[in-house]
This record gives C-alpha cells, structure tokens and sequence, in this order.
C-alpha cells in the first residue's frame, strides 16, 4: 500500500514538474516571439526612416524602403541623381570640375528623361566622368564606383592610381564611420554592383 501511494506521489510529482517545464517554456518561447516581432518592427520602421529622410530631402521619390525597392540594383543614372543632390545638400564641398570632359555624353538618349540634365550636372561637378564619350547610364553603379563619388564629394579627388581605384576612399569613408551597416570595406565586392539599399544607407549616414 505504502508503495502504491509512493509511486501516485512520485507520478504526480513528475508530471507536476513536466507541466510546470511546458508552460515555462512556452512562456519563454513566446516572449522570444514577441521581442523578435518587436526587434523586427523597430527596424522596419528605422529603414522606413531613412527613406523618408531621402524623400524630403528630394534625393528620391520614394518613402518607404519596400517602395524604393532596396534589393534591387541601382543604374548609373539614378545614382548621379541622388549624389548630385547629396552633394548640392553638402554645401561647401569640394568642387570638382572635369577639365578634360565635355560632359556631352554620345549615349544620354538612354537615360531616364528627367535625369538627362543632371546627369550633365553630375559630370561638370566632377562626380561621374564616363568612358569615351558615353555615360552608360543603364548600368548598374558598382560598389566602387559607389564609394568614388561618395568619396570625391567629401574629400576632392584622392589618389586613384592604386590597387583599386576606391581604395583610398574606402578607407577615409570606414574611418569616418560612414560605411556601417554596409559590404563596401568587402574587397572582394568592389567590382559588384551596388543595390539600392547600400546607396541609400551611406547617403543616410553622411546626413546624419
């Protein structure tokens, strides 16, 4: 009998114990959820941020990151719009005029309507220089061309006769703290193409 009562106890003991374990650990696992959710929403709502800074600022016509399409790639002439802008926002910078460009481009035709002048502002600022004649406006900016402009609006014209062209600006940007939250100090990436998102969160950094 005694040993009957003792195996109930040790039963109910057990499955007391086991449920108590359940319901702790559905309550952890929940409040994990519930933190990620929360995690998750602040951030969303800090890129929203962003891009709604740009939007005021008029570096883009869109304000939310879903909307700007952040994953995507970004062409050469979309980029030379939103820098020229930076650039005319940063006043006081360098100015950087192209001596040996005439800034007429033999392919402007293939640009986005509304950015064929300031593609030719970007030129005579000294932003963007082409390649023999053309702009190549369709395509995609790579991420050390990316980190050039930046680069020149801020700090003139660096040496560009290195290992990488960017590399000099690379490395004045990432002292400046302003490449965070970003791949460009990845070499290996230099030659990619740049997304939208990366432009955006550099751009963003230098207004902040």
């Amino acid at each position: 009998m005694k040993q009957s009562i003792r195996s109930i106890l040790l039963f109910l003991c057990f499955s007391f114990i086991t449920f108590s374990w359940n319901t702790l650990l559905c309550f952890d696992l929940d409040s994990a959820l519930q933190e990620t959710t929360q995690l998750l929403q602040n951030q969303e709502s800090e890129n929203d941020t962003i891009i709604e800074k740009l939007h005021q600022k008029g570096i883009t016509i869109f304000t939310t990151r879903n909307s700007f399409m952040p994953d995507n790639q970004i062409r050469r002439d979309e980029a030379a719009k939103m820098l020229t802008i930076t650039k005319q926002i940063l006043k006081n910078r360098y100015s950087l005029p192209w001596e040996n460009q005439t800034c007429e481009f033999n392919d402007l035709h293939e640009a986005w309507e509304d950015l064929k002048d300031i593609i030719k502002t970007s030129c005579s600022e000294g932003l963007f220089h082409g390649h023999q004649g053309n702009f190549m406006p369709q395509k995609s900016i790579t991420n050390g061309e990316l980190l050039t402009v930046i680069g020149r609006i801020l700090y003139g014209t660096l040496d560009e006769n290195t290992e990488h062209f960017a590399k000099n600006y690379a490395e004045n940007l990432n002292n400046e703290n302003l490449l965070k939250d970003t791949n460009l100090m990845d070499n290996t990436k230099r030659d990619s193409p740049a997304t939208r998102w990366t432009l955006a969160i550099v751009i963003g950094n230098i207004l902040n």
